[in-house]
């Protein structure tokens, strides 16, 4: 028998998250495999800010859901040998079993000496968010990108495809220490503690004449000062996330720009 763990999510999240929103369960499972199945053992979990809104939990003991790189370590499957490394939306459980392996997807590329953890990060869902998301505002060098969110897992790729594009990048993140990372390591041209300065002030230094690109992780206030007001004229942007309101109990009134 294999002990399996898995975090469940009872009740949904209400407002801030919480510790006690989730609850750790243990349940024995059979290593006898029928033909054509597959045990794996997860090797990394995805955390991202849409779980916090977005899907529902799995099975009958509401398991946390989510995207997760696994290794096959029994089968009874020729398609997935020991050892192989796949992709499967398991939840946060740290064993699955796959009945017949058409739920899993193998990776489909050599990692190298990279860690599989990319498969769920850079060559991952974050990776194609940024990446198109970015990529249907139709850069241009010489223009100025601005992103928020601009430390986590897409806004810092987002920065970065900008960089290579020869546009100046602009992040906004919420600590010094993440607004250092950007410029000493992904070399934004300019990053800015939204919790130090305004819009206002940050955009006289870095984009006195607007923004002509904007790849919103943030909504809400962020959002609706930089479309009024820092925007240059045919300026674009990217509606990608509203993690300031992700912990609202009340809905917001839309806002008219008419």
């Amino acid at each position: 028998m294999v002990k399996i763990r898995h975090w469940t999510l009872p009740n949904g999240f209400k407002a801030h998250v919480s510790e006690n929103d989730l609850k750790l369960v243990e349940e024995d499972l059979s290593e006898d495999l029928q033909q054509g199945e597959v045990l794996l053992e997860s090797v990394y979990l995805s955390v991202d800010p849409y779980m916090r809104i977005h899907g529902d939990p799995i099975g009958p003991h509401k398991t946390m859901f989510g995207e997760a790189c696994l290794k096959v370590i029994k089968t009874r499957n020729g398609e997935f040998p020991l050892g192989t490394l796949v992709l499967t939306n398991s939840g946060w459980r740290s064993h699955y079993l796959s009945k017949d392996g058409k739920d899993l997807r193998s990776i489909p590329y050599d990692l190298g000496s990279l860690s599989p953890s990319v498969s769920l990060g850079v060559l991952g869902m974050p990776g194609l968010t940024a990446y198109f998301g970015l990529r249907i505002l139709e850069p241009k060098a010489g223009e100025i990108c601005v992103v928020n969110g601009a430390a986590g897992a897409v806004g810092s790729l987002v920065g970065h495809l900008a960089k290579q594009q020869g546009l100046t990048v602009i992040g906004f993140a919420g600590s010094d220490e993440k607004c250092n990372w950007l410029t000493n390591d992904l070399k934004f041209d300019y990053a800015f503690n939204y919790k130090k300065i305004s819009l206002e002030d940050a955009f006289k230094k870095a984009a006195p004449k607007g923004v002509d690109v904007f790849f919103d992780n943030v909504g809400g206030d962020f959002f609706h000062e930089m479309v009024t007001k820092h925007m240059a004229p045919h300026g674009r942007v990217s509606i990608c996330g509203s993690i300031s309101n992700y912990n609202d109990t009340e809905k917001h009134k839309c806002i008219s720009y008419s």
